[in-house]
């Protein structure tokens, strides 16, 4: 071994720098795993700071101590959530957000008891049987409907125009505001975007590519604080984008002129009311997920698409459709 390839000693700890003991190690994981920033993206830390609030809230009007506590009080703050009139869904979010709050301090979890899983699936049964609406899916906006909206052109002036007068005609601001829709639908639709995602878009995000198509980058997501892979944009879409960029676009300006994600969501209602009746900014994700699973694309394939970190949600958009293509599992490989 030639000196160039013999290890520093001075890198490890033969000048006064503790070893790497196995010991060592372990601890270093164990602070990884209970650093907050890194276990949970921002938007799940927020949800979770709301719900850890209103529980020591609660706790404290009830004289229970919230940090530890038992799997009693978990158990009384989910019943009273309820006849409060909170989802089921919401209750597995607080159970999640107390249980991750007892871990980062160094507790055992109270949510993992049988009590709280029993209280929770009895809970299920009973909003099932009061009727209690549950969270529906929403109508994902497929490519039939991207092109009937390509071709929707309302009479605007219908809602202007004076009875037995000519309405007024299709304006300038209409075509603009029609074109932005059709590039917000479609450009979420072909790279499977959220509304933050969607809202958060810079003209410096996306390439144009040679064939036709595009490649856009997602600066930050529901999931992640850091970049994530490109992904593929349409030559629909890319159309559409262009038909809306300016000629010389500032490259950190947002292409859909929003910074809300609420923006974008109201932007989808307002475009596909007559189209899609019930859709949100979360159709065109759907959509796009239910297209890519009906023209053949294994749940794999849709999840990488997506940036879904599991299967669940792929399989479950692709249920909704799954009488055009049969099972469910006829889109795995």
């Amino acid at each position: 071994m030639t000196g160039r390839d013999q290890p520093s000693r001075q890198a490890f700890g033969s000048q006064g720098v503790p070893p790497m003991t196995e010991d060592a190690i372990r601890g270093r994981l164990a602070a990884l795993r209970n650093d907050e920033t890194v276990n949970l993206s921002p938007s799940t830390r927020r949800v979770y700071g709301i719900h850890w609030r209103d529980f020591a809230a609660w706790c404290e009007a009830n004289r229970h101590d919230p940090l530890p506590c038992t799997d009693t009080v978990v158990v009384g703050y989910l019943m009273d959530r309820y006849d409060r009139g909170t989802a089921i869904t919401t209750l597995k979010s607080i159970r999640n957000a107390i249980a991750s709050k007892h871990a980062l301090a160094g507790f055992d979890r109270p949510t993992i008891s049988d009590d709280v899983k029993t209280c929770l699936r009895l809970l299920r049964r009973k909003a099932a049987t009061e009727g209690r609406a549950t969270q529906k899916q929403a109508p994902g906006i497929r490519l039939e409907h991207i092109e009937q909206l390509e071709g929707y052109k309302p009479d605007w002036g219908q809602t202007w125009g004076t009875p037995g007068e000519p309405p007024i005609r299709w304006t300038k601001a209409d075509e603009r505001r029609h074109a932005k829709n059709c590039a917000l639908v479609s450009t979420m639709h072909s790279a499977l975007l959220r509304c933050a995602e969607a809202a958060n878009l810079r003209w410096g995000d996306i390439v144009f590519l040679a064939n036709g198509q595009g490649r856009l980058t997602i600066r930050k997501s529901k999931t992640s604080d850091v970049p994530m892979p490109p992904r593929l944009l349409t030559t629909r879409a890319v159309g559409h984008l262009r038909s809306i960029m300016p000629k010389d676009p500032d490259m950190d300006a947002r292409v859909f002129g929003v910074k809300a994600p609420r923006s974008i969501h109201k932007r989808i209602q307002r475009a596909m009311k007559d189209i899609r009746p019930g859709a949100t900014g979360h159709s065109p994700r759907v959509g796009g997920a239910q297209d890519m699973t009906i023209r053949g694309a294994s749940l794999h394939q849709v999840k990488e698409a997506g940036g879904w970190k599991s299967l669940m949600m792929p399989a479950h958009y692709a249920s909704a459709v799954k009488a055009e293509r049969g099972a469910v599992n006829l889109l795995e490989d």
